[in-house]
This record gives structure tokens, sequence and C-alpha cells, in this order.
């Protein structure tokens, strides 16, 4: 990959500044054929300004990971989210959720303007189609379906912290056109669970890069009457109707005028969550595995611990034996199994502390120890993209990305069992 610029210097001394310029890197290296009187070169930091929570912990490994956590954070950030400072510097729904989740925790006041600055931006990259583009701004577009659901979980989450009704009711009319695109697309021989996207017509059905879960078009030539329906998919919206649910009760909490309305909106989509959450119990739940299987379509496809967390977080567990998929997000893998990978830590970690904090607390810290110190034993200055690193990707593996920064979160959530 070559991100590299070029300057041409005039004979004699040269002045020359460019403040548009990102430039992500360790050093910067420079190639001459004759020698050079030096006066001064080199990049320039500049930092979004931002007031950290100082947090000290007893043990200098942790200090360190929740501090180049933090830092990682920070690296992802100038005018909004960014997955990353180096490949693409976009703006990701999903990516960005994580982000904002750990600078609620580690930054003053939340970060909760910039929050609100990077929400605004995604929601002005609204399709035809009534999706989201994949980044915002970007030129190129290749929607993944579950992110524009993640937009819906993201703007509840900055509606609980920061109580910003006025923004969440600005953007009803929005959020209730992506919930209805999946809505819509509910079907009656998959027992209500949803269809995936037609691939013929370029969306992207990714969860993460993960055997199976990679979005690969399988299904180019399928009508889309006849596309199967996925579990994953259908516990985002899952998710994102009890979230939509819950910014329609915060909305109606703040708007007296039309309390009323609000509240039926609450309860109508607090109970689309609810149908979704059994169709995923009645259709993909293997009961002799005690798992939930991801396709209606692959039943040789192997089970998939992100599928499990998904599907937990969604309660299609509920009344039936879930031991078994809460172990395998627990481990992460097991016999068989597709194992998570770093940028669905944050659904395994949910899923693990909503059925038991205190149980699965030493679990998360663990995993979270052991995966900073081995980036760390290695150079690490920044969280990288996946476990592989820079060999990743063809060797486009990001070594800074936001999503692996979830120690500042988790450090800050169960500070009782971390030891400050």
């Amino acid at each position: 990959r070559d991100f590299s610029a070029e300057y041409v210097a005039k004979k004699g001394e040269n002045r020359y500044v460019n403040t548009f310029r990102r430039i992500a890197g360790r050093y910067l290296f420079v190639e001459t054929e004759n020698p050079i009187d030096w006066g001064y070169i080199g990049v320039r930091e500049v930092y979004y300004p931002i007031d950290e929570i100082r947090r000290k912990f007893a043990d200098p490994l942790l200090q360190k990971i929740y501090d180049v956590s933090v830092y990682t954070v920070r690296c992802c950030m100038h005018e909004h989210y960014e997955d990353c400072p180096w490949r693409e510097q976009s703006l990701y729904s999903l990516d960005s959720r994580t982000q904002m989740l750990c600078g609620y925790a580690a930054f003053a006041d939340g970060n909760a303007k910039f929050v609100r600055a990077s929400l605004d931006l995604i929601s002005r990259s609204e399709r035809p189609d009534g999706l989201l583009t994949l980044c915002a701004p970007a030129g190129i577009d290749r929607p993944i379906p579950c992110y524009s659901l993640s937009y819906i979980m993201q703007m509840k989450e900055y509606g609980d912290f920061s109580g910003d009704a006025a923004f969440l009711e600005s953007k009803l009319n929005l959020l209730e056109r992506i919930a209805s695109v999946f809505l819509d697309r509910r079907a009656s021989e998959h027992g209500g669970a949803v269809r995936r996207l037609p691939d013929r017509l370029g969306y992207w059905n990714f969860y993460e890069w993960a055997k199976t879960l990679d979005g690969r078009s399988i299904h180019k030539e399928t009508a889309d009457a006849d596309l199967p329906a996925e579990a994953p998919l259908t516990a985002f919206l899952a998710m994102a109707c009890r979230d939509l649910g819950a910014i329609f009760e915060l909305c109606a909490a703040k708007n007296g005028e039309k309390a009323d309305v609000f509240a039926k909106k609450a309860e109508y989509y607090r109970a689309a969550g609810s149908e979704l959450a059994a169709a995923i119990r009645n259709v993909f739940f293997d009961a002799d595995a005690g798992l939930f299987r991801s396709f209606t379509d692959r039943a040789d496809a192997p089970f998939a611990v992100l599928t499990q967390a998904l599907c937990l977080l969604a309660g299609a567990g509920e009344g039936t034996d879930t031991s078994r998929a809460l172990e395998a997000v627990a481990v992460n893998g097991g016999e068989g199994l597709v194992p998570a990978t770093l940028s669905s830590s944050v659904f395994r970690f949910d899923a693990l502390a909503a059925a038991d904090a205190e149980k699965y607390a030493p679990v998360i810290l663990a995993e979270l120890d052991r995966d900073g110190k081995y980036m760390l034993d290695r150079g690490a200055t920044t969280f990288w993209e996946t476990i592989k690193g820079a060999a990743d990707f063809g060797g486009a593996g990001s070594l800074c990305h936001g999503w692996s920064a979830l120690a500042a979160l988790w450090y800050t959530r169960l500070e009782a069992h971390v030891g400050c």
C-alpha cells in the first residue's frame, strides 16, 4: 500500500507547510542524492482538543493497556471519528459506535459534542433506498446493511448519555425509514426472520472478517424473493427496534405535546423487537447443539461466535437453554465454531455482562489483558485492527483501529474488578 506524497523543492532555501494533509506514521524518511543543509523538516502533531479522565491503576501493565486504548481512540479522531488514521480515515457507523462508547468512559463530558457532530454527519448520508452509505462522507458506496441498524443503536446510546432528546427527535423520520427497510424484509416463509439484501444490487452483507460472515457475494443471481434469512441481520434489527422504542420513550418524556404519539411508537417498536427475537429463536436455534445457526440456506455452515452473541443480545434465548451459546461467547470458540474477531468484542462483552456481569467480569478483563499484552509485546503504541496486525489483509492491516480500544470502556465499567 502506497500513500506517499511528493514535494519537489527548488534550489536553495524552501519553506513549505501543509496543514491539510493527514499523515499517519511512526517516522519520517527522506532520501536525497546530495547533502542538505538542514533547517527543520517534520510532521507536526495536531490533536482534537479534549480532556481525558485520568485513571490510575495499581498494575503497570493494566495502566499501559488503558493508556494505549485511550490514545488509540484519540488517534482515530479528526473532524469526526474514523476507523483508522492510515488506510481510510473514514467514518463508519459500526466502528464509530465502539469509539463513542469508549469516549463516554474516557473523556471529560463523554466527548458528547464530537459524538453529536459525527452522528449528524452520518445522518446526512442517506441513500435513495433508505439505508446509509457505508462511510460518511464517501465518493464510493457499497452499503453494509447491518451498519445502518447500528446507527439506531448508537443514537440510543447517545441519548442515554446526553439526554439530548431534541437531537434525537430531529432524526426520528430517518431512523424510522431505516427500520422500515428491514421490517419490510421479514419473510413469512422464514418464520418472520429478515431476508438478506440482494448481492446483485451491490449490498455487502458483511458482519465481520470471519469465515461465512464476511459477506461474500454468493447470491449474485438469486431473485430477491428467494434470498435466505440471516440470524445476525435479524438480531441487529431486533436490537435496533428495541433501541428505537427507547428513543421514542425519551422523546415522549421531553415533548409533552407529542407524548402520546411517541409512546405508541415506542410500544410498536418494542413489540417488533420481541417478535424478531422470537423469530430468531424459532428459526435459527438448534436445540441439539444448543447454538444459533447463522443462515436458513447453509446447514453446513459452522456455528459462529458472533452470531451467538448477537442472538443473545437480541433476547432470542428467552425460555431456552443457551448455556452452550453463552459458553461459546465466553471462550470465543469451541469445537467447530468460528471465533469472533476484535471488531465484535463489543458485542461479546455486552452479551456476557448482560448474562452475569459479576461472573464474567474476570473473563472480559482477562481477554483484554491478554490481547493488549500481546500487541504491546510486539511494539504496539496503538492497538490493531485484528490480532494479526499489519500482516492481515495482504499487508494492509491497520496498526491503529478504534474498535480495538475497548479497555478504555471495560476497565472503567469493571473498575471494581481492575484495581485502581
